[in-house]
């Protein structure tokens, strides 16, 4: 189950807000503009609902400087030259809907607050089963224009709107968005400037993220275009010009305008294709095809904005996702019919989809735990290979209504000339307002050369493949490709970074460092866990620093003695009368924990070991994090409390236990970022200073720490990120905060060291062949045959080349601690399996009872 996302968008153009969402939200998806101009889009975690304007503002300063500084080139540095522009059109928007009128009310009551007023509503009811939607639409709309049309298909009713349509301009979309404000005005703007193109797509973002079907359809690959304008064209010598006939990047039928004299040169959209035939899709993408088979320019401007109502249960994204296959697949045979000359690129494209795309995310899914769910990824492919007969059947049957398919117009016109495979040169002078370029048309490519003041500031390649360069499209290109580098910033600027620019270029953000002043509820209980094994000096200089520790909090400190037989560890605790003793006779780390886990009262679990020693705000600073109630756990930095001896300086060249000193968040959309890659749980940290959430281990899918895994088994190591794996995997969030910091003993005798990272290396690949056998990740295999390997000759090589001090001796010991992990995996399971048994058998013994003495909480009382 997926946490529901908020849909937010802030203008920045205004100061920020803080914000207050229902607790159901976890975080908010936050599309940022600049008035009617999208600038990009985020994901941001917020704590117990409430989103700080600070955080806001911390993110765009941290994350987001670049983007701000562009635009504030884009409105203040480059201006484009007045000239005179084309009146503003009459628009035609159409409609397409067949009974849903509670989407379609929603839908057209965004396009009556539109911002512009030049234009007209068609509402083209197609093949209903009712009037319900005409007497809705002429008893609650009465401006806007109903329309019948009964032969069944979307692409019937989109021709239907061109016959209907007294504007110059058609805009399309469906009855499940609602449309932008500024959707009308950014749709004329956009024509009104660029006479040459004769199709314009736009911006389509989801509406509501609030199911797991919404969440998985953006992850998916949602209908998102980014937020940069391109123009599209194709020229006969263009290189892997194939590409470009995957018309699906350009946009999507739901937000899409054309000239209406565009369907008198190439015709109207394919009645054989898309909803309500058995193609199920493919109309639009075949008019956008021919839009730039016909050398027609096209132009993604993503400032005309749609917000699309997502499919919200799960049966119907299958069937949507399987849809698509089919109507991509249909778009892809009708092309190879009606085009000879392209049909060897066509063919390149499909293959390569269906290789790409479809047949290797069905591998991927099948061999590694996949966050798109298999039914999704295999519906694709299903769809996709019934998509190349479902054309044929269609057009037989839009015959049979009626359509009489004209013969395409378009002739291959004769190869180019070598005059245009050169490549033309332009100066820009960012001081002059830009001009539309004139006198290039015989150059596919022009070298655009910025200067600023005399000054270079760089240069870039742009394609003129319509054959004509305007002012807009080369602002855009400048924008999409300008570097924001130091040089850049003190040339436009009088400022010496972008950050200290954007203080000032936008002062009612109040772009400030956010002060992390949260603390954990005194409500909450906290335990503190630590697992011994005849360490009684250590167990006791780590007891000290935990009870020295500046906090008024009240807690318990549970230490859980892996060899009670000796005795050690209950003589050492007799000057720690607060501190509760628990036996666990089964040997393991796993075991003492899992043990003390299950004796501890604490709402928060604080795990550490007995050779640390805690600074006096180690545990405020590590369980604050949990303020935050999507925390789940939360991990600090290990550092070394002395760096005396040889081996605890050879430890810190092998890696050590901190992970830096950055603030980091890991998600599960970190755990699915790697495709073919193990995630590599083990960067997040250890647990020798790691704290949970109790709960965590009443979840499904989530076990105590594994019992063959872990320091005192055969496998050594691993049982930490396992469970790191496994939060994740299950929609939890680890934090790691390096201020939350510990000192660490390190192994001060090489033989101690030699086998704890003996130790380490058959832990690690222990950990990759539990993720295979129980969660059936198969890039464990990557990881134990690939990247292993290649690791470690990487280190023999810097080593012999003297650009590494790291000893040979203990790389060969990590290589055959590698090789010897599985058999050591193996033998942990049988251990585990015998140690099991002989538990249960032991388990109501007198002698073998778990507690041996209570205590109280430790109670704090700081003046």
């Amino acid at each position: 189950m997926l946490d529901p996302i908020k849909i937010l968008q802030i203008d920045l153009s205004e100061p920020l807000e803080s914000y207050t969402f229902d607790s159901k939200y976890r975080s908010a998806r936050i599309l940022f503009r600049w008035k009617e101009k999208p600038l990009f889009h985020a994901t941001l975690p917020f704590t117990n609902g409430v989103l700080r304007k600070e955080l806001i503002a911390e993110y765009l300063f941290e994350h987001h400087s670049s983007q701000l500084y562009i635009n504030y080139l884009d409105q203040e540095i480059l201006k484009t030259e007045p000239e005179q522009v084309a009146d503003l059109p009459f628009i035609s928007v159409a409609v397409c809907t067949r009974d849903r009128t509670d989407n379609l009310e929603k839908c057209l009551r965004s396009i009556e607050q539109s911002d512009y007023n030049d234009f007209e509503v068609l509402v083209i009811d197609n093949a209903p089963s009712d009037e319900k939607t005409k007497h809705f639409v002429e008893n609650n709309f009465p401006k806007f224009r109903y329309i019948l049309e009964e032969k069944p298909g979307l692409d019937w009713a989109r021709n239907r709107a061109i016959s209907e349509a007294k504007g110059s301009i058609i805009a399309y979309t469906d009855d499940d968005v609602q449309v932008d404000r500024f959707w009308v005005s950014e749709i004329a703007k956009s024509f009104a400037a660029n006479p040459h193109v004769m199709a314009i797509t736009g911006l389509v973002t989801p509406l509501e993220l609030e199911t797991d079907s919404q969440i998985l359809f953006e992850k998916y690959g949602g209908f998102g275009r980014g937020y940069s304008p391109f123009y599209i064209n194709t020229k006969e010598n263009l290189k892997k010009r194939w590409r470009k006939f995957g018309t699906g990047q350009y946009g999507t039928g739901a937000n899409m305008a054309f000239r209406k004299e565009l369907f008198n040169k190439i015709g109207v959209f394919d009645p054989a294709l898309d909803v309500g035939t058995v193609t199920n899709g493919g109309g639009d993408l075949d008019m956008m095809f021919r839009t730039v088979k016909h050398k027609m320019t096209l132009l993604y401007q993503p400032s005309i904005i749609v917000f699309h109502q997502h499919r919200r249960e799960l049966s119907k994204l299958k069937e949507q996702i399987s849809n698509n296959g089919i109507g991509l697949y249909s778009f892809f045979s009708k092309t190879f019919q009606a085009y000879p000359d392209e049909r060897w690129q066509i063919l390149k494209l499909a293959a390569y989809w269906m290789l790409y795309w479809n047949i290797r995310r069905s591998i991927s899914a099948t061999f590694k735990p996949a966050y798109i769910p298999k039914e999704l990824i295999f519906a694709e492919l299903k769809g996709s290979l019934k998509g190349f007969t479902r054309y044929f059947k269609s057009k037989k049957n839009a015959r049979k209504l009626g359509y009489d398919y004209p013969k395409d117009t378009y002739r291959p016109k004769s190869k180019t000339t070598d005059s245009q495979n050169k490549i033309g040169v332009h100066v820009v002078e960012l001081t002059k307002s830009l001009k539309d370029l004139k006198g290039f048309e015989e150059y596919l490519f022009v070298q655009i050369i910025i200067k600023y003041e005399n000054k270079l500031l760089g240069d870039f390649l742009l394609s003129n493949s319509d054959g004509e360069i305007c002012a807009n499209k080369l602002k855009s290109e400048i924008l999409k490709n300008i570097n924001v580098s130091p040089k850049l910033v003190q040339h436009l600027s009088r400022f010496n970074t972008a950050t200290e620019l954007i203080k000032v270029a936008y002062p009612h953000l109040d772009i400030e460092p956010l002060k992390h002043e949260s603390k954990l509820d005194e409500r909450e209980k906290v335990s503190i866990l630590i697992a011994t094994l005849d360490r009684p000096d250590d167990l006791k200089r780590s007891l000290i620093s935990i009870n020295n520790q500046k906090t008024e909090r009240n807690f318990e400190i549970v230490v859980v003695d892996n060899n009670p037989d000796s005795k050690l560890t209950f003589n050492a605790l007799k000057d720690f009368p607060n501190v509760k003793l628990v036996n666990e006779w089964r040997k393991g780390l796993s075991n003492a924990r899992n043990t003390g886990i299950i004796n501890c009262s604490g709402d928060i679990l604080v795990i550490t070991d007995d050779d640390i020693i805690a600074p006096e705000d180690w545990l405020e600073n590590l369980i604050a994090n949990f303020s935050d109630s999507a925390v789940n756990g939360v991990c600090g930095n290990v550092i070394p409390h002395k760096l005396d001896s040889k081996s605890q300086i050879l430890f810190e060249n092998y890696g050590g236990l901190s992970k830096g000193y950055r603030y980091q968040t890991f998600t599960t959309e970190w755990f699915h970022h790697f495709r073919f890659k193990a995630v590599p749980t083990w960067e997040i940290g250890a647990t020798a200073n790691f704290a949970i959430r109790k709960k965590v281990f009443e979840s499904e899918g989530i076990n105590y720490f594994i019992p063959h895994l872990g320091a005192g088994m055969p496998a050594g190591v691993g049982e930490d990120t396992f469970l790191f794996y496994q939060m994740l995997k299950n929609n939890m969030r680890i934090i790691y905060d390096p201020s939350a910091f510990l000192f660490h003993k390190h192994r001060n005798t090489f033989k101690s060291l030699t086998k704890q990272i003996f130790s380490y290396s058959k832990g690690h690949v222990g950990y990759h062949l539990e993720t295979l056998f129980k969660e059936g990740d198969f890039r464990a295999l990557v990881r134990i045959f690939i990247e292993l390997p290649l690791a470690h000759a990487q280190r023999i090589y810097l080593r012999l080349t003297g650009k590494s001090s790291y000893t040979l001796l203990l790389l060969a010991l990590e290589i055959f601690g590698n090789m010897l992990g599985p058999y050591a995996y193996a033998a942990s399971l049988i251990k585990a399996k015998r140690l099991n048994k002989k538990h249960i058998k032991s388990q109501n013994s007198k002698e073998n009872s778990l507690v041996i003495r209570k205590a109280a909480v430790v109670n704090k009382q700081i003046p």
